[in-house]
């Protein structure tokens, strides 16, 4: 019998879906794995090989009928599930779920006639042992188990956590040498649940015996704090007295002292193996928590211990930190509470992502929000959560007051103050920063964090020097520390507010060090734009040029927005104009064309309403105006642009505006009349921007003048002037720090220099472009014109470099037996013929070379490919051949095809290709595939591996299937500016063996089901095509390493 990853593969009706996940976790229990699509399948896969998959992996298939009966999508499953059965004689057992009860359903004919299991009355534990006596031939035996695990909390449901119960495993196993594990975290994460899981599933075999003492008094319920009385043992002595019952021994505990007491219950255990689960540790008195480590410290060999505390010791003992539950673990459990919740059975996938998130992973929060609702006028995800942070200090029903009112308590004046001080930030700050709010020294905050992290209230870094706190935790301190909260933040205010008016502004020396320190400016924002409006606006224009300078355009946007709104509370018009024009320039950068206009046309509004038309009122008005062309200018509507850009144009000159602000508008006339096809009057424009900018003395303004010059003068066709011009434009760039316009310039460089056909350099500079846009200002849609130039300068650098070796080794893997240097001299003459060499050998060699050339030119488009390209690359390739109705050129195949290749020195025909009949189907699903690739995020490796691969195992051509799938697995390899993956001659046999034996095993491809299966024997092929990726097949056709 095999090996096998699942005992049972639930196949089932996806309506039936909380029944059979129930079904599952009553398995789990019994220590039996089940396969469930829902974890099992992620998004974005192909289910059908998945689903095969689960069925080899599994011991044995269950066919659950509720009563809905037979699910579409099982008929699939149940047909694979024989092929299982006929090959391996696995079991297939028929399962009648509860839902069935009084309704008449049945199972398909062909295993009707097998024994089933009736669940119709429900799980009990009779029908369990029935599927348990199917899945492994044999009857549990309940009464021992039973008595093991009498002691435990029942738990019926249990998601996630896989890794951590991996971890308590290996530390409970007898061969450690430790007394067990300390599971330590926040109230509510999870800690009992946790350990009594790992008790559930410890091994028969290493313990007799399982106790669980619980030291907990209140627990949280939707209703608030209730007092909890089973298994709560609140001191130590009540523990050693629990203890002792669970060996029949209460009645000698009550009569004896601790010491000895302990010493009995330890030569006790010493007789039989014992798991001992200690939970909620930190609500005993630290005297008895010192007795009871000591206890564990001399537990007898075979014995282990659980514990559970929000308190990490110092302890040399496995300890597990149990942070927020994984995504997916968090899902289930909130779909399982909506299965009688019907207002989080409608919440949507989104609103389930936010309960899972503002609760920060916490079981016990997602569970307190989801007993909300419907309570009162709670009747969303968003009203509960915030209740969730808005419950009075005066109501009992709070759960971050039962989570970590115990611990906040307890603070030291040091703890008090840097941990309030760590509200302000959302992500890790270095400790010097947080001494700094806290009026601390660093030393003292060093040891307060830490001692904060040993209670799970803040997450330290690997080195301890940079903190953060954990979820939820500053939302209860606001709400019970508002003085520390408050004074730490006003700390933050004045510095950072004291760094910018000293570094800020148009200062782009100090940009640099702005930028180190981004983590507290970030965070005082929030705090500035509760303040007067008066300071607001001054951080706004402090900090304008650097947030866009430095690429933090959202940052940018957000603060403008806010602070637009405060300055129309405080009727201050003329800065909410401004602020409306600085949230237009945002979305300029941005790309978002409607949000240009609709915050221009606020800037005029605004600009207008001002009491005093003064200088800057009038200004903004022109500035206003400007953008508004901009909008019309991104929407397309050229015409109107240029009557706003004009417009724009007379208010700042008839008003007296600097040169620098009419270099901009002259900038913008420029590039509308360069769209708009005026030569003349785009070059008068730009020339005049540059002499404005020179005269302002304004390097950013400089630079941007040049580089519109640039690109009027490289359309007109004189390189030279605009390769100077963007050069000089490159310098003003890096000299303010501006990333646009260096990122702008080195793309304006890769396009210059790849009309010069220099396309290595041209490379170069678009890469340099691509790497800003990519890593600071991921925000830009400027980077698709990198990209355009990159994929461009590539694809015309590879068809200098490649298609010699390119084409000599393709055809030389099909048999063409041209040499390296014949094949250069069939390229350099049309009309050569060589003695001794097929004329068809010749032909193959010029059509791969016009077939590149085609495929080529199809990828300089950027637009997808269709079955006609294929047909038409097809046709390129195979021209001069011979063609008839069996021999189809530009078509799919009519007759099945073959091929003869040699597998451990034998020869060995292979036929496991596409049907006729099924091409077509399949040729759709790669192209698809083909398209998606080139959009997406996967490596080119990945993408020529697959593509490759899934093409030769349809083999969807009647002749010419290698070398067309050899050039078309490389389209998404060029599409992502790489250089094309070449697979040498000299690898002949192996490149071909490995396909072959992949293609055998896997069968011929079929419209049900995946193209790309078993991949795991196609490891060899993927190690032939990386191999291919560092290597370089220059322009000799050589392999050169």
């Amino acid at each position: 019998m095999p090996d096998f990853d699942f005992d049972l593969f639930l196949s089932h009706n996806r309506k039936d879906k909380p029944a059979v996940v129930q079904l599952r976790d009553l398995l789990k229990l019994r220590g039996l794995r089940g396969w469930l699509d829902k974890e099992q399948l992620h998004p974005g896969q192909n289910w059908i090989p998945l689903i095969r998959k689960g069925l080899d992996n599994s011991r044995a298939i269950a066919v659950c009928v509720g009563g809905q009966g037979v699910g579409s999508w099982q008929d699939q499953e149940i047909q694979e599930a024989l092929r299982c059965a006929v090959k391996d004689q696995r079991p297939i057992i028929p399962v009648f779920l509860p839902s069935a009860k009084g309704v008449d359903v049945g199972f398909p004919d062909f295993i009707d006639l097998r024994t089933y299991v009736d669940f119709r009355d429900g799980f009990t534990q009779e029908a369990l042992d029935d599927l348990v006596f199917g899945i492994t031939g044999k009857r549990p035996q309940h009464a021992e188990q039973e008595r093991r695990l009498a002691r435990l909390p029942q738990q019926f449901h249990f998601f996630g956590r896989e890794k951590e119960l991996a971890t308590i495993r290996e530390a409970l196993d007898p061969i450690r040498r430790t007394w067990g594990v300390l599971i330590d975290g926040k109230g509510g994460i999870g800690k009992t649940a946790l350990a009594v899981r790992a008790a559930y599933t410890a091994p028969a075999e290493w313990f007799q015996r399982i106790c669980f003492v619980s030291a907990k008094t209140h627990e949280l319920s939707p209703q608030g704090e209730q007092p909890r009385t089973q298994f709560a043992t609140p001191t130590w002595r009540d523990m050693l007295t629990d203890l002792a019952g669970e060996m029949n021994l209460r009645e000698v505990a009550l009569r004896t002292g601790d010491e000895k007491l302990a010493a009995l219950l330890e030569r006790t255990l010493r007789e039989q193996p014992t798991l001992i689960v200690f939970d909620n540790l930190e609500s005993l008195p630290q005297e008895d928590l010192q007795l009871l480590y000591e206890f564990l410290g001399v537990l007898p060999m075979g014995c282990k211990a659980i514990v559970t505390s929000r308190r990490r010791s110092d302890l040399d003992v496995r300890t597990l930190r149990l942070e927020r539950l994984e995504q997916s673990a968090a899902l289930e459990i909130i779909a399982s509470l909506a299965e009688d919740r019907p207002a989080l059975r409608r919440a949507t996938y989104a609103e389930r992502l936010s309960l899972y998130e503002e609760t920060g992973g916490n079981p016990l929060v997602i569970r307190w929000v989801a007993g909300q609702l419907g309570r009162g006028k709670c009747r969303d995800i968003a009203t509960a959560l915030r209740l969730l942070k808005e419950v009075p200090l005066s109501e009992d029903n709070d759960p971050l007051q039962f989570i970590m009112g115990d611990l906040v308590d307890e603070f030291t004046v040091s703890e008090s103050k840097a941990i309030t001080a760590l509200t302000h930030f959302s992500k890790p700050v270095k400790v010097r920063h947080i001494a700094e709010l806290a009026g601390l020294s660093a030393t003292s905050t060093q040891t307060a964090l830490e001692d904060l992290s040993f209670r799970a209230l803040v997450n330290p870094d690997l080195d301890y020097q940079r903190f953060v706190l954990a979820p939820l935790v500053g939302d209860y301190l606001r709400r019970v520390k508002p003085e520390l909260v408050n004074e730490s933040g006003e700390r933050l205010a004045g510095k950072v507010y004291e760094m910018i008016s000293e570094k800020g502004y148009t200062k782009y020396e100090s940009f640099e060090e702005l930028e180190q320190e981004w983590d507290l400016i970030e965070s005082s924002l929030t705090i500035f734009s509760t303040q007067d409006n008066k300071r607001l606006q001054t951080v706004c224009n402090a900090l304008r040029t650097f947030l866009e300078f430095n690429g933090h355009w959202e940052t940018r946007l957000d603060l403008s927005l806010k602070a637009e709104d405060v300055a129309l509370q405080a009727g201050d018009y003329l800065h909410a104009g401004w602020r409306a024009y600085d949230a237009a320039w945002v979305c300029r950068l941005m790309g978002d064309a409607p949000g240009v206009l609709k915050c221009a046309e606020r800037a005029l509004l605004h600009f207008t309403q001002s009491q005093k038309a003064g200088p800057n009122e009038i200004r903004g008005q022109g500035n206003a105006i400007r953008l508004k062309g901009t909008a019309h200018m991104m929407m397309g509507d050229y015409g109107a642009a240029e009557g706003f850009f004009d417009s724009a144009l007379r208010v700042r000159r008839q008003n007296g505006g600097d040169s620098a602000e009419i270099a901009v508008v002259l900038n913008d006339l420029a590039i509308i009349r360069h769209l708009r096809n005026d030569v003349l009057g785009a070059k008068e424009a730009a020339e005049e921007a540059v002499t404005c900018s020179k005269a302002s003395q304004r390097p950013e303004s400089l630079a941007t003048s040049m580089g519109t010059l640039a690109e009027i003068v490289l359309a007109q066709g004189d390189l030279i002037k605009a390769e100077n011009l963007t050069l000089e434009a490159l310098k003003l760039g890096i000299q303010v720090g501006r990333k646009q316009l260096i990122a702008a310039n080195h793309r304006r460089l890769a396009g210059i220099y790849f009309y010069q056909c220099k396309y290595e350099i041209a490379i170069s500079h678009a890469r340099q472009s691509l790497a800003i846009y990519r890593d600071e200002l991921p925000n830009s849609p400027d980077h698709k014109n990198s990209e355009t130039v990159l994929r461009a300068a590539q694809l015309e650098r590879s068809l200098l470099k490649h298609p010699l070796g390119w084409t000599f080794n393709s055809n030389a893997l099909e048999g063409n037996t041209l040499t390296i240097e014949e094949v250069e001299r069939v390229l350099a003459d049309p009309q050569v013929e060589i003695f001794g060499k097929r004329r068809e050998e010749l032909s193959e060699t010029r059509n791969h070379v016009q077939t590149l050339r085609q495929m080529a030119e199809i990828i300089k488009t950027g637009r997808e490919l269709t079955i006609e390209d294929l047909f038409s690359l097809h046709t390129t390739l195979m021209q001069g051949t011979v063609a008839d109705i069996y021999m189809p050129v530009g078509k799919w195949k009519v007759e099945s095809n073959e091929t003869v290749v040699k597998l451990d020195g034998k020869r060995t025909v292979n036929s496991n290709y596409a049907r006729p009949e099924h091409v077509e189907r399949l040729m759709s699903v790669w192209l698809d595939e083909l398209n998606r690739r080139m959009r997406s995020r996967t490596t080119p490796l990945e993408d020529y591996v697959w593509l490759h691969a899934s093409f030769a195992r349809i083999h969807p051509f009647a002749d010419g299937n290698g070398r067309l799938a050899r050039l078309l697995a490389n389209v998404p390899v060029y599409a992502k500016a790489h250089d094309p993956i070449i697979i040498s001659a000299t690898t002949r046999d192996r490149y071909l063996g490995t396909l072959a034996r992949w293609q055998i095993a896997c069968g011929p491809p079929l419209p049900s089901g995946a193209l790309f299966e078993k991949s795991d024997l196609l490891s060899d092929f993927r190690l032939l095509c990386e191999e291919a990726m560092t290597e370089d097949v220059g322009t000799d056709g050589v392999v050169q390493g």
